[in-house]
This record gives structure tokens, sequence and C-alpha cells, in this order.
């Protein structure tokens, strides 16, 4: 019978493959979909088949596109944050992979949920290269680390589960990036896929020491080098604050820009930029609208913004439909969260259908929490000391993708 996975399994070359297992090649292929990287890197070993099909990129896009659409008791997190203790001024920065888990908790009883952290470990970096990495973003199992200035540090693409690493060229700018008051402060970055290319994108944005213009390029990881592009912005416009981590949804990044407030988006298949205005104060209270903070996040795969704090500490989401390109983007108010015991929180993104991840800010020592905005429930994760507003997350899947070549 054919299947999905007989493409994968034709050629003499699976033939010994078949014979070593015994098996039926539609099983062994869908016991191989449910096996770990790490397990796969080791049966690379066995013979020249199992390298030839465990090095294949479509197997590597099949092994990623299975797991994405299991369900699982658990659910992985890419964060970055800083730790700050009571009387040190300076902080700790983490680069972490946190599991959390409520499968020993099938009825909900507990006040807090299974928290496993383990620290990006990134011996296998030559530690002799200029690593100074300022944001961290992440795709299908791939994370991007990067440095705020093009004159200090290297980016590099690093697959923790094959550690695999790469160090994209530097720049396509040249001179104006290298002369005095050049073009050289990155003030956005985004790393996603490409879906029409089969491509991994970086998009960057640099602006200049001197004047009031931005600059834009864009790396393929398939052509391994950078090209200019065009962007009508300038640096003055708010793309200095503090929210500078943006995210991926369907192909397109997205960036909140607070002068004026707005989402500036790239569009990882064409490589163009256009922005699209936010909720219209008027249908917003006056008082989240003014001292709030935006936080724009992923829910059920559309954008969501986050509007918290305020006099009433209260947090506002809006749902963004799809806007298609369009400027003028449509919104429409799901829910508001008001005051959940009496602390304030900050927002970071959602885990599952309804849980709200989120940072304490009034506790001397800073947790983050899981808010359910149907039920209401609030529950601890065993993450403590997190400076406020420190904190950037992403879900995070170990897969096979490959950083140095293939789709």
């Amino acid at each position: 019978m054919e299947t999905a996975l007989s493409p994968l399994l034709a050629g003499p070359q699976n033939e010994e493959m078949r014979r070593l297992c015994e098996l039926p090649g539609e099983i062994m292929m869908e016991i191989l979909l449910r096996l770990p990287p790490e397990s796969l890197l080791r049966f690379k070993c066995v013979c020249k088949c199992w390298y030839a099909l465990l090095t294949d990129p479509s197997f590597a896009n099949k092994h990623l596109h299975f797991n994405k659409s299991r369900v699982s008791a658990s659910t992985s997190l890419f964060l970055t944050w800083c730790r700050q203790s009571l009387g040190d001024p300076d902080r700790v920065h983490f680069r972490s992979l946190v599991t959390i888990s409520d499968s020993d908790d099938p009825e909900g009883i507990r006040d807090h949920i299974t928290t496993v952290i383990e620290h990006l470990d990134l011996s296998t970096i030559p530690h002799q290269r200029n690593l100074h990495f300022s944001s961290a973003s992440h795709c299908n199992g791939i994370i991007c680390l990067a440095p705020d200035s093009l004159l200090h540090g290297e980016t590099v693409l690093y697959n923790p589960a094959t550690r695999e690493f790469k160090f994209p060229p530097k720049t396509c700018l040249g001179p104006r990036a290298s002369q005095v008051g050049g073009f050289i402060a990155v003030q956005r970055e985004g790393f996603g896929y490409d879906l029409k290319a089969s491509d991994y994108k970086l998009v960057r944005i640099v602006s200049s020491l001197y004047s009031n213009k931005c600059i834009a390029e864009v790396y393929s990881m398939a052509s391994h080098s950078w090209r200019e592009i065009q962007i009508d912005m300038a640096a003055g416009t708010g793309l200095s604050d503090y929210n500078r981590i943006g995210l991926c949804c369907k192909g397109v990044f997205y960036w909140y820009v607070s002068m004026p407030n707005r989402i500036l988006c790239f569009d990882m298949s064409s490589d163009k930029f256009h922005s699209i205005s936010l909720p219209a104060p008027r249908n917003v209270k006056p008082e989240i609208w003014v001292r709030g903070l935006k936080t724009l996040a992923v829910w059920n795969e559309s954008i969501a913004l986050l509007i918290s704090g305020g006099v009433v500490i209260s947090i506002e989401i809006w749902m963004m439909d799809d806007h298609h390109g369009a400027v003028e983007a449509s919104w429409t108010k799901h829910l508001t969260v008001s005051t959940i015991s009496c602390c304030f929180y900050h927002p970071i993104m959602f885990l599952k259908k309804d849980e709200l991840l989120m940072a304490s800010l009034a506790d001397v020592d800073t947790t983050m929490v899981s808010y359910n905005v149907v039920t209401h429930k609030l529950k601890n994760l065993c993450i403590h000391g997190v400076s406020p507003f420190s904190c950037v997350g992403d879900f995070y899947m170990k897969s096979l993708a490959s950083v140095n070549g293939g789709n």
C-alpha cells in the first residue's frame, strides 16, 4: 500500500535497511519518525543506507512535521531571560530550553507545573569566535543568536539537537557599516522560514548613528549570502524601544513599534516590509492604552495583541484578522483579564490553547506563572528571579533541520 512515506523507502539502499530490520518499510519509518533526534543521530553509524536516509532533507522535514502534529502532555520552550538578585546590580543572562508538563496532575488540582530547565549548551561553538549575543530567536529547531551591532560579535545559527552550527557572512552593507557613524546598530532581527522557497531566512534592520535612516538586509541559508532589501522607515520612529523581539506566524514576521503605535511586518517569501495599524485608541480603555505595555503573541495560529497594565490592573487581548498584506488590519477584542490575585503580571506568550505564560512583577523573588484565560486558574512554574521585562519566549522543538545546506 502506498503511503506518504513510500517515496523515502524507494531505492536499493532502503531494501538493505528493510532486510536488517525484518520489518515492513512503512512500519520501520513510522518508528523512526517517533524517535528523538539524539537517537536518530546514533543510528547514522549503523550502515551507509541508514546514514543516507537520516541525512536526507526529506526525512528531516517529515520528522519535523510529524512531531509538530503530535499531541503531547509536555510543552517545550526556548526562553531568553535575566536573573537579578537583591543587592546585586549585575544581571545574569540565560538562554534556556524549558520543558513544562502537567501530565502528573490530570485533574488540575496542583498550584504548580512540573518544570525542567536546561540551559543552552554552546560548547561546540568555537569560543575563539567573537560571540556577543544580545538577541535570540528560534525556528524549527534552529536557534539564531545575534549581536546588536555589525561591528561587535557574530551571528550564529545553531541546532542544539544535532549540535550543528553555522556562521553567516557578516554583512553585505560593506563600507556603509564600517565607516565612522555608519549603519551598525541592529534595531530589529527576525529568523524564520520561507514557505514558498523552502529556505530559512534572517532579516535585520540596521540604523545609522548620525542619520534618521534605516537600511535592511536579508540572509538566505540556501545561498549562504546576504542581500540588501528596501525599507521605507526612519531610525527614530520607535525602533529603539525595549520591545525589540518579534515573532513569526505563517511566514510573516511581526515587530511592535511604539512611535507611532503600529506593527512592522516582513513577508519571508516576498522579502517586503509593510506596516499595519493597531486597534484604534477609542476602542481601548484610555488608562490601558496610555500606560499599558503592548505585547505580541501567537494564539490559535493568529496574531494577538496583549495590552497590560494601566490604572486598573488588567490585560486586554485583541485578535488580528487575516490582513493579507493590507495596511489597515481588522482587530477584534477577544477578552479582558481583570485583576489577578491583586498582582501585576507581564504577559510573555501563550503556551497551549488557553494558557498564558506571564512573569510576576510584584514579588521580591519574581516568578513565572501559567494563567488559564478561561478557567482563571493560576499555576506557578519553578523559575525564579526573572528580571522584569527580560523574558522572551517561543515554542521549541528538537529537529534534524540542518544549518549546513538542504531544505
